[in-house]
């Protein structure tokens, strides 16, 4: 039981709401489940809502994540510390966009050749770059960004348009 409790807290959300919807959908099909239960039509019609409820919030939740990722400003514990405020004169440009920081130069220059492929229209014309950083926890990082945006807002928008189209990650960050 307790192998169970683990392997259900370690289950994302939208993961245990699609398989529940997906039972409560096979419920309302069979007459008998392992032929001790009888389902009566009445009940039958109830756990089909259910899910289908819970398989629509189950997709609709997978199908934000990224979404959800930005908002929540995922920093990928880098430390340069806290963007400004939108009107904030530090606001204004240069930016950059950054999708990695990796512990190796060449897991970088890997990461940044996949992702042009991966994303040409939003990366193509983009400047890419890696840099190397010292961070006291991590040991060396190497940034992977692309291109210079004028405002934060400018960078906040690839951002979205980013984890739009699968983007783990992507933060605007100071052009250094």
């Amino acid at each position: 039981m307790g192998d169970i409790l683990n392997v259900l807290a370690s289950t994302p959300l939208p993961t245990i709401l699609v398989i529940s919807g997906l039972f409560f959908i096979l419920i309302s099909l069979a007459d008998r489940v392992i032929a001790k239960i009888i389902v009566p039509d009445t009940r039958k019609n109830s756990a089909r809502i259910m899910g289908i409820v819970l398989v629509a919030i189950g997709c609709g939740l997978w199908a934000f994540q990224p979404i959800a990722n930005y908002l929540a400003k995922n920093t990928d514990g880098d430390t340069t510390g806290p963007r400004p405020a939108p009107n904030d004169p530090a606001s204004t440009g240069p930016f950059v966009i950054q999708l990695y920081a990796l512990s190796s130069s060449t897991a970088a220059e890997s990461a940044l050749r996949t992702l042009r492929v991966e994303y040409p229209s939003l990366l193509g014309t983009l400047e890419p770059q890696i840099r190397s950083i010292d961070d006291p926890t991590r040991g060396t990082l190497y940034r992977v960004s692309f291109g210079t945006f004028a405002t934060l807002g400018e960078a906040d928008q690839r951002c979205f348009l980013l984890l739009q189209k699968g983007v783990e990650a992507c933060r605007p960050v100071p052009k250094n």
